[in-house]
């Protein structure tokens, strides 16, 4: 081809990759999180902005295509004339290799080499101590794509600079290597190393991937090397064969461990063409619950009667005001959970509202009910649960500081029906085992008093007994430094998900330095009497006192912490209302490389995969802010 033509059709993909990468946006998938309901706007992992290096891209096009069309307009001139563009085909390369990718985070970005002991350098070379460009790194860090563009023209004169180096050295020495420096000018002896700029590209790549490994797994990342004009088999549409070293070299690179990809891809993918896989989300059979899953199961909004008109929404709850005392003073009791953290329940602060206006609480609560009257939350959990077959199959699990943190909260402002449910919920058997007949009367008795007063049938869901996680398993104790190990736990489930936030949650324990194991924190409680009494109330004074919670930041505690720990270590699906918690988590495995969906490599155009975290609204303790409430 007429190397004008070659410039022309150079010039045209790039004002093609110049029409679409302006618009670029790098899809972010959506973390592993069931929501209910779906929401508007779906809680997404932290976005990270323009992407970086994007803007060094787009500049390189429009400089590269403005360079070209000034050549074209007058191709004929002679003085000052470019020869065959060597950076368009890069630059077409790089793009290619940015659409096609997945979750790239960054383009030529620059890594340092350290001190590689991998066994892939060979002795005695030396690497250098220079950065090393990776022109797109995707797959939220674990893979690393270099653009190569050199063609066999350009390689073969490498090797006869070589060949022309060792046949000089070869006369120096003498006549007694004449065998040896003959072999050398067609290619090399098995006892000879092969050497060029494409080898000393992979190993400072090498080198690089193994000084920088993955915040979370640490696993080296996947190198891969883009050869666009490369063939080692022929030399262009001439039919010749090509130097059997550029195929050598090929083998080298993919026996050090190099993901080799030879020639362009298809065509200049745009953007809007990309198919994302849809991802159907579900539950796994064991459900996490945590602190606030535990309240929203036994409030009184879950279980009573729902309101027949917004006029009775209204009328169900006390509207409070408050006395001038507590005006004056500035204190208030919370008599319900926070919306988005159940932790704190009295607490002072300056309200500066009239005595006239109305609870703050009284409207989350009214917030709550009008919800509860569109799904309710337990319809839901069956409608989804029912997905995985029987719910009889479906086992409830919590750790043993949410158990003792819920029933202290009830104790001290449920209302009676919240306070007999909570346990039910969560009653513990005595040390000794109990026979069968005994143990189906207990388990009995636990389902009519969860049940009892609910709107919903007997044994709607097989909520009671919640099973309850020993804190040792759920957070790993070192006894030695009092700590938790950032141990890395294998779940069940193949996905990534789940270690990648079993490892964030690791990591925001152990950096830490005020965080005690929860056996340290809790006192263990009394073994609850044999069988499952169901007393009037809960009394605070049977229940032990716990600790106030342990900040690890300003929005987590250390037991929110370590229930996202207990079931993401597992592979189970975590239960939640705390959006809160659930934001700052995203954010945590954000900045420790992001959430991946690599592992759905199906051909097909939907997919399940577990839940992580099944989000829902918060139910609040409200039985005893209701009207008909005797107290």
């Amino acid at each position: 081809m007429d190397p004008i033509d070659d410039l022309r059709a150079f010039a045209f993909r790039l004002q093609q990759v110049r029409s679409v990468i302006h618009s670029f946006q790098p899809r972010v998938p959506h973390p592993p999180l069931l929501e209910t309901p779906a929401p508007n706007a779906t809680l997404q992992s932290p976005s990270k902005g323009a992407l970086p290096g994007l803007r060094i891209l787009r500049e390189e096009v429009n400089r590269e295509c403005a360079v070209l069309e000034r050549f074209l307009q007058n191709p004929t001139r002679s003085e000052g004339s470019p020869c065959l563009s060597a950076n368009a085909p890069y630059l077409i390369a790089v793009w290619q290799e940015l659409v096609y990718s997945h979750r790239p985070i960054a383009l030529y970005r620059n890594f340092f080499p350290g001190n590689c002991s991998q066994g892939r350098i060979p002795h005695g070379r030396k690497l250098s101590s220079r950065p090393v460009k990776v022109d797109v790194v995707s797959e939220n860090g674990a893979r690393w794509t270099r653009v190569n563009t050199i063609k066999n023209s350009r390689l073969v004169m490498e090797f006869r600079e070589l060949d022309s180096y060792l046949t000089s050295s070869s006369e120096e020495e003498g006549d007694n290597d004449d065998r040896t420096r003959h072999g050398n000018l067609t290619c090399p002896t098995a006892s000879q190393e092969l050497e060029n700029s494409v080898l000393r590209m992979a190993r400072g790549l090498l080198a690089a991937a193994a000084a920088n490994l993955l915040p979370i797994s640490g696993h080296v990342p996947q190198v891969t090397l883009r050869l666009t004009r490369l063939n080692p088999t022929l030399v262009g549409d001439s039919g010749v064969e090509a130097d059997p070293r550029i195929a050598r070299t090929v083998t080298i690179l993919r026996d050090m461990g190099i993901d080799v990809q030879l020639g362009e891809r298809p065509e200049v993918l745009r953007d809007n063409c990309r198919e994302v896989q849809q991802i159907e989300l579900e539950p796994t059979s064991n459900i996490n619950l945590d602190l606030s899953a535990l309240i929203a199961l036994v409030s009184d909004i879950t279980h009573a009667p729902l309101p027949r008109s917004p006029d009775e929404v209204q009328a169900r709850f006390k509207h409070r005001k408050l006395s001038s005392e507590d005006v004056s003073t500035g204190r208030t009791l919370k008599t319900v959970s926070n919306h988005d953290n159940n932790e704190t329940y009295d607490t002072a602060h300056d309200t500066g509202r009239r005595s006239t206006e109305e609870n703050e609480q009284t409207r989350a609560l009214l917030r709550q009910v009008t919800q509860e009257m569109r799904k309710g939350l337990l319809q839901d959990m069956y409608e989804r649960l029912s997905s995985l077959g029987h719910t009889s199959n479906v086992k409830f699990w919590t750790t043993q500081e949410a158990r003792q943190r819920c029933l202290q909260i009830v104790a001290k402002i449920g209302g009676p029906r919240e306070q007999r449910r909570a346990h039910a919920l969560l009653a513990v058997h005595d040390c000794s085992r109990p026979s069968e007949a005994e143990e189906r009367r207990s388990r009995a008795a636990a389902e009519a008093a969860y049940w009892g007063d609910s709107r919903y049938p007997l044994g709607y869901l097989p909520l009671t007994p919640v099973h309850v996680l020993s804190s040792c398993h759920a957070a790993a104790p070192n006894s030695k430094e009092g700590s938790i190990r950032a141990e890395r736990i294998s779940p069940p489930s193949s996905s990534t998900y789940f270690s990648s936030l079993s490892a964030a949650c690791a990591k925001l324990l152990v950096d830490n330095t005020n965080f005690q194991p929860c056996t340290q924190r809790l006192i263990v409680p009394k073994e609850d009497p044999p069988g499952l009494g169901i007393p009037q109330d809960l009394s605070i004074d049977s229940l032990v006192d716990i600790p106030p919670p342990t900040l690890i930041g300003a929005k987590l505690t250390a037991h929110t912490v370590e229930s996202m720990y207990a079931g993401a270590s597992r592979g189970w699906t975590t239960l939640t209302a705390n959006r809160t918690s659930v934001r700052m988590f995203l954010k945590e495995i954000d900045k420790r490389g992001g959430l991946d969906t690599s592992q759905h490599s199906s051909n097909d155009t939907t997919a399940t995969s577990p839940a992580v975290i099944w989000l829902v609204e918060p139910r609040s303790l409200a039985e005893g802010m209701r009207v008909d409430n005797d107290e």
